[in-house]
């Protein structure tokens, strides 16, 4: 898939996320917005990075957590990570799951950011809390790191729920250890 289309692709989830709710209930207001969603589409499809990317920053400036993860998202991809972890962080401190595990990403492999543990910890819990079987996974690994097998097993189980296929594999390693071993 070409830089352009994944732009494109994400644009299409964010858009109405971005811009809708910084409206009031005014008619004028979401035509306003709707209107804006189809100018940044129309920018995405021609490939203006730097009008997306405008576009993108209205709508996180204006507290939009969708449109603040695109934008982390974005900057991450482009190399800047000190610009994503702080889009990234806006995101993640207003809820929304994925950016949560990017943020833990970023502590965990210092992008943008000094390699903090007990950030790490607290971002994959939060976004493993809301169901995100990357996160699960990882808090899974975390916790049978700790040797903490029960935690690491209820983690594990969750993630493979939703057919994460390390967690699963990590669970059947899990289970097959006799009781008394490490």
């Amino acid at each position: 898939m070409t830089h352009n289309r994944k732009i494109g692709s994400f644009l299409g989830i964010f858009a109405l996320a971005a811009f809708v709710p910084a409206c009031t209930e005014r008619p004028q207001d979401i035509e306003a917005a709707l209107e804006q969603y189809e100018l940044v589409l129309r920018h995405a499809k021609e490939g203006n990075h730097a009008e997306v990317v405008k576009w993108l920053r209205k709508g996180a400036t204006l507290g939009s957590a969708e449109a603040q993860f695109e934008l982390g998202t974005y900057f991450a991809k482009e190399g800047n990570h000190v610009e994503a972890f702080k889009w990234l962080s806006d995101a993640a401190k207003q809820g929304h799951a994925e950016a949560q595990f990017a943020l833990a990403v970023c502590y965990m492999f210092e992008l943008g950011v000094e390699r903090n543990d007990d950030e790490v910890g607290k971002w994959l819990a939060k976004a493993a809390e809301q169901g995100h079987a990357k996160a699960q996974y990882r808090l899974g690994m975390c916790y049978e790191k700790w040797e903490d097998t029960t935690e690491a097993l209820k983690w594990y189980r969750r993630a493979a729920k939703q057919n994460n296929e390390e967690a699963t594999d990590a669970l059947k390693r899990l289970e097959s250890r006799p009781l008394d071993s490490p």
